[in-house]
């Protein structure tokens, strides 16, 4: 039988291996520790705030917990927004349908209007990982559907990269400079020739809260913008290099870059930089019926 309680710290430590089960599978393969997961629990708002930072601030923010014989096996947390709920991060046993089920239950119960478009643990992946089968088999038996611009893709790497030049035409000479906010880790890089902005990029830190946890030696590049009539100068890998450099002088050694799965040419630009592929991610919703 299971059983739905509201998080209590009393969870933490079977909440702390259902996590590490997950996220281990992932970059930046960390191993949470409890403290970690209480930051992450414990903070559900300022993680919103800083993947959202546009967004208006939720209203209210929840984490259940589905036991069975007194043990988490299902955990979820979402926060409520005028447009409906949006989940936070779910976690949960493979093969345990019934937990999963009973979690996505308490949801539907409040309202019909649900997006997973961020998994917002750690440092927060873009979207649900296809590997989690579990968890997407089931979102979809509820009528959860693939948002239009999924897949995304999970490319990693080290900060430790040659610096590569643009070979831009005219003998003209990048200058960058970054506009950076270290409470919510935003760090947005400008790009200029002669003063006319030819590339931006948006870069991110870890948030505030996560400083000092396991995934601290990594950092997340979210874009880079070109602009169409300089494309094939290599720019953007000029842009890529900048901001591999930014981080490594802060003394981050690794990068996370997020992409469509269909944009080749940013994949090419990564590959060229040595990132590996990470897993592909998912955006669900489910639309009121």
């Amino acid at each position: 039988m299971i059983e739905i309680y509201t998080y209590d710290d009393e969870f933490l430590t079977d909440l702390c291996v259902l996590a590490n089960q997950h996220t281990q599978s992932l970059p930046p393969y960390c191993k949470f520790m409890e403290a970690d997961i209480k930051h992450i629990v414990k903070n559900g708002m300022q993680l919103w705030s800083h993947h959202y930072p546009e967004e208006a601030i939720p209203k209210t923010c929840r984490t259940i917990c589905a036991l069975k014989e007194k043990r988490v096996v299902a955990a979820l947390q979402w926060v409520e927004l005028d447009a409906g709920l949006s989940i936070q991060w779910f976690l949960a046993e493979p093969g345990n349908t019934v937990a999963i089920e009973a979690c996505l239950n308490q949801l539907i119960d409040r309202n019909r209007k649900i997006t997973f478009s961020r998994f917002a643990f750690g440092s927060g992946w873009f979207g649900l990982p296809t590997v989690w089968t579990h968890l997407i088999e089931t979102l979809s038996s509820y009528g959860f559907q693939t948002l239009d611009d999924s897949p995304w893709l999970i490319l990693f790497g080290s900060t430790i990269s040659a610096q590569i030049s643009a070979s831009l035409p005219f003998n003209k000479q990048l200058d960058y400079k970054w506009n950076t906010n270290s409470l919510s880790g935003e760090n947005h890089l400008v790009v200029t020739i002669d003063g006319k902005v030819v590339g931006k990029c948006e870069a991110w830190s870890l948030p505030i809260h996560l400083k000092g946890t396991c995934a601290a030696d990594w950092s997340t590049i979210e874009w880079i913008e070109v602009e169409q009539e300089l494309h094939g100068h290599g720019i953007g890998k000029a842009i890529m290099s900048e901001a591999l450099r930014f981080y490594h002088a802060q003394g981050i050694e690794n990068v996370i870059a997020w992409t469509n799965k269909n944009n080749i040419a940013a994949r090419k630009m990564c590959e060229a930089m040595g990132m590996e592929y990470g897993p592909e991610l998912i955006e669900l919703a489910l639309t009121a019926s």
